[in-house]
């Protein structure tokens, strides 16, 4: 029998899934990184939302409100 993981189910994106088992909100990475080592900013959307470096998920993490979250990911959006 072959199982597979959340993240290989039709429908889903493997980025969309959560980065750690680790007690705490569900952490989700970046689709896009700098260059071909994986760096990449990872997101926690529990209330307000969380972001931290992938390369050090047990650092510390910059919260920011609903608002300032959504400029951002617009800005990102155009580049």
């Amino acid at each position: 029998m072959t199982t597979r993981s959340p993240a290989s189910r039709p429908g889903t994106r493997p980025w969309a899934a959560p980065t750690s088992r680790a007690a705490g909100p569900p952490w989700t990475r970046s689709s896009r990184g700098a260059g071909k080592g994986g760096d990449r900013a990872e997101a926690a959307t529990t209330g307000p939302t969380a972001v931290r470096d992938s390369k050090r998920p047990g650092g510390a993490h910059l919260s920011v409100g609903a608002g300032q979250w959504a400029a951002f990911a617009r800005r990102a959006a155009r580049g």
